[in-house]
């Protein structure tokens, strides 16, 4: 039972290890990423050559909101 309850808690404790290691690779990619992602670059010239797609459907404005603000 002890052995159990000891692999339980080295379990939680990579898990957390884990998840902080991920936020801090996270931070440090998103930190050294430009302001302005090429996506959105390119994203500007779809819009600029079709002005029809301007109001594009409610997925695809999330999708450049979140880029936008990323």
């Amino acid at each position: 039972m002890i052995l159990l309850a000891v692999a339980l808690l080295a379990l939680v404790v990579v898990g957390v290890l884990g998840v902080v290691v991920l936020g801090v690779w996270e931070s440090r990619t998103s930190a050294a990423a430009p302001a302005r992602p090429a996506l959105m670059e390119v994203l500007d010239e779809v819009l600029a050559d079709r002005p029809e797609a301007a109001e594009a459907p409610r997925p695809v404005r999330a999708l450049r909101a979140v880029l936008a603000a990323a």
